[in-house]
């Protein structure tokens, strides 16, 4: 597994540096690939701006919109073998903290074990799937004791 960081929008102080949330992001990754029997290549993480990700959205997804998280997956001809491209807005994350009463390091950590859920083939379009993209969500966070308070 390698993976990538691309940060084009800074968010990290001392209570988060990059070299904790890389090792978040690869502990998260080798936690959750092996629980779900995948294999990941290279996953590319970029950190951007709500506008950058909505330009995203708008160009590979056809959906005029802002989020948080967009996630390409790239399966090889293995079936079980996954490159990737998680796209974060950092500013949306901030914002969904506000929102959801928790701060930016777990909502950012949420959003990354989201991205590589849905590597594993989670889906969040129905209620349902919705539910159990939440409750893995916390599973992990929980897990991986990453929850920030």
């Amino acid at each position: 597994m390698n993976l990538n960081f691309i940060f084009k929008e800074s968010f990290l102080n001392s209570d988060f540096t990059e070299i904790e949330l890389k090792r978040c992001c690869k502990k998260a990754s080798k936690l959750i690939a092996s629980d779900n029997k995948i294999i990941f290549g290279t996953i590319n993480f970029l950190f951007c701006n709500s506008k950058t990700l909505k330009d995203y959205n708008k160009k590979y997804l056809s959906r005029n919109y802002e989020t948080d998280i967009i996630t390409f997956e790239y399966k090889e001809i293995k079936e079980n073998f996954v490159d990737s491209d998680i796209i974060i807005s950092v500013n949306t994350v901030a914002k969904n903290a506000g929102f959801f009463k928790t701060n930016f390091k777990e909502e950012l950590l949420r959003v990354i074990i989201h991205g590589i859920l849905h590597l594993c083939g989670f889906k969040d379009k129905l209620v349902r799937e919705k539910r159990m993209m939440r409750e893995t969500e916390n599973y992990y966070l929980n897990k991986l004791k990453l929850n920030a308070g």
